[in-house]
């Protein structure tokens, strides 16, 4: 409950009154659960998932599909090259797992691959608000 709570006051809320102490109860599991309510899990088919909801690898299906082209067409681009990304960068995750992981597989460094994702997630985003801003300028 505690760590549901830390959560959620992250971003402004929270399910507990305010307190100065916490007994933590269990505390041999305290990694584990702090994991999972504050920590971050991304993989490869999730991302592409994502993408395929706005745009099919073969280009044929998808959110994007059912806009004018001349307006999607950056997102489209932005997906292609999303795409691109998400394979370098978890292949480069995989690749350093088997090299250089510890034996629970955790990532505690920052920078053990070079990412480029992120960047291009930023420029699709970027597209979607602009497609986001003319439709609802359309009505």
């Amino acid at each position: 409950m505690f760590f549901a709570d830390l959560a959620l006051r992250r971003v402004g809320s929270g399910i507990l009154p305010r307190y100065d102490l916490v007994v933590l109860d269990e505390a041999h599991t305290i990694e584990a659960v702090a994991a999972d309510h504050l920590g971050l899990k991304v993989s490869e088919s999730q991302v592409e998932y994502l993408l395929g909801n706005l745009l099919s690898a073969r280009q044929d299906r998808g959110f994007l599909m059912s806009i004018d082209d001349k307006l999607a067409l950056p997102a489209k681009i932005s997906v292609d090259a999303a795409r691109a990304e998400a394979g370098k960068f978890f292949e480069g995750l995989a690749h350093w797992k088997k090299e250089k992981a510890p034996s629970n597989g955790r990532i505690r460094d920052k920078g053990i691959v070079d990412n480029y994702l992120s960047a291009a997630l930023d420029s699709l985003e970027k597209s979607l608000r602009v497609i986001l801003h003319e439709l609802t300028r359309q009505g």
